[in-house]
């Protein structure tokens, strides 16, 4: 039988705020918090091409959703199996920035090997790797095949 404890104690709205123990004790969580994230912010860019303010807002959604997540199976079952902390949010941010800095410099690196090499050979994987490279390096472009877009506020005339 778990031990009941008031559903708020294990609340953390204080950002810093690292409990009793301070950073020693969750140096660990901290660290794992921080690579849970990484691999969101490496792939995202295989689905959006989110530029440096969409990355900023996904970095917090990212963390958020996780917290809420784990808010919502907490109210599920009865009591916090979980602490729900903000400091997770921000951790989760860093590791989500710290994997989409990681992409851009894989990119970087990719697209100077491959200028070096012959690309009209590329399939599968390389040319798939070689489009959303290219895609990351000017976010702004449409992909590959896409119509560009006459942005907000234009009209047909």
């Amino acid at each position: 039988m778990r031990p009941v404890t008031s559903f708020m104690s294990r609340v953390n709205f204080i950002p810093g705020d690292l409990g009793a123990y301070g950073i020693f004790f969750d140096s660990r969580q901290l660290i794992l918090n921080v690579l849970l994230a990484v691999p969101f912010g490496f792939g995202v860019n295989f689905v959006l091409q989110p530029g440096r303010i969409g990355i900023g807002w996904l970095t917090l959604a990212f963390g958020v959703a996780i917290e809420c997540l784990q808010l919502a199976i907490s109210l599920t079952l009865g009591y916090a199996y979980r602490v729900i902390d903000v400091n997770d949010v921000l951790l989760n941010a860093l590791g989500v920035l710290i994997g989409y800095v990681l992409f851009r410099v894989f990119a970087k690196v990719y697209l100077t090997v491959i200028r070096r090499v012959e690309t009209d050979r590329l399939e599968g994987l390389a040319s798939y790797l070689l489009e959303v490279a290219m895609a990351s390096e000017s976010p702004r472009t449409p992909p590959l095949g896409a119509a560009p877009s006459r942005g907000i506020g234009t009209e047909d005339r």
